[in-house]
């Protein structure tokens, strides 16, 4: 992600342009950290560490000291080190860099929203096989209105590249919230940062996306906010947001998306919730939003019996049908909730 003095286009850009004079050195240095840990025997690292995914720089739309303005020069960038790559391990796959894709530059802040067009319109999209952006509600306010949260995110990106003809599976290599509660004016705490949690991952899964990696495990410190789901203290402690996601983890690492229940199922907006199939059968995430909504509502789950559990794994009830319609109801507030249908 730092690029040496002799080769920057920009004098002082450690995260920006190479010289063009410089992109065959660029890729000869990247052929030869790809065949250290493509893990074949041939020049490997010591204990043969295998890596298979290689991102060409973080956050590339910033400016004005990485490569925001200039898309053109990413794209031939990846023009030369995506056949280094692959001529390495040709079962590599190289990912786009992470791209912010908010706070923009006309909202006062770092980003180039052309950028990804930029580098599409130059030709890059035939230079790397997953797209990838980063994901913080925190900065929702700056994406405009035609992206809400991260479907809407997602779906803006995939009409960007259909723009261009491609159709890319999607990673997400950065997301997360926070629990600050001295970060105005978005102080949050806990329960927030658990309803976010479970909100991004139930959202991944809904949005067909690959993978989706939290920022971070530990508290940043610095200037940043709290991201983190243990502190950053010796020892670290676990916060509530360690049990959300390890909770996360048992409930859907088996499962299989199965659909978006829709208002017209819910009865009201303002309810979400995600059916999902898991080998112990049906299984709901369901919440209210926004967050700091004080409503409440009723989902009925067509079921018999269902047990529901908290976001952080605590089993809240078991429920029956007391009415006779093939329904359960069960209460859905602002606190997401695991809403698993008994065999």
């Amino acid at each position: 992600d730092f690029v040496p003095d002799w080769a920057q286009q920009i004098p002082g850009a450690v995260s920006g342009p190479i010289k063009t004079a410089n992109l065959n050195d660029f890729a000869e240095f990247v052929q030869a950290t790809v065949e250290r840990y493509d893990g074949d025997g041939f020049n490997d690292a010591p204990g043969q560490p295998v890596v298979k995914h290689w991102e060409l720089i973080n956050e590339p739309d910033g400016t004005p000291n990485r490569w925001g303005f200039y898309g053109a020069e990413y794209a031939q960038m990846l023009k030369v080190a995506y056949p280094a790559i692959k001529a390495a391990d040709p079962n590599a796959q190289v990912l786009f860099g992470g791209i912010a894709y908010d706070s923009f530059i006309e909202n006062g802040g770092p980003f180039n929203k052309s950028f990804l067009d930029d580098v599409l319109a130059a030709g890059g999209g035939d230079y790397f096989d997953v797209m990838n952006f980063h994901m913080y509600p925190l900065f929702a306010p700056y994406w405009g209105e035609d992206m809400t949260g991260l479907p809407g995110k997602t779906a803006v990106i995939r009409a960007k590249l259909a723009e261009y003809g491609l159709e890319k599976p999607i990673v997400i290599t950065e997301a997360g919230w926070h629990n600050s509660t001295n970060i105005e004016p978005v102080s949050t705490g806990d329960d927030e940062q658990i309803a976010l949690l479970v909100q991004l991952v139930t959202h991944s899964f809904a949005e067909d996306i690959k993978v989706m990696i939290w920022f971070m495990l530990y508290d940043p410190g610095d200037f940043l906010p709290d991201f983190g789901l243990v502190t950053d203290g010796n020892p670290p402690v676990e916060k509530a947001a360690f049990s959300a996601y390890t909770t996360a983890v048992s409930m859907l690492q088996s499962a299989q998306y199965t659909a978006n229940v829709t208002p017209a199922h819910t009865g009201t907006p303002y309810l979400e919730a995600h059916q999902f199939t898991t080998p112990q059968g049906t299984l709901y995430t369901a919440w209210m939003s926004p967050f700091d909504t004080t409503t409440t509502d009723t989902f009925s789950v067509p079921a018999a019996s269902v047990t529901v559990f908290d976001a952080r794994g605590n089993t809240t009830g078991t429920f029956t049908d007391g009415n006779g319609d093939g329904k359960v109801d069960v209460v859905i507030t602002n606190d997401p909730v695991y809403i698993r249908v008994n065999q």
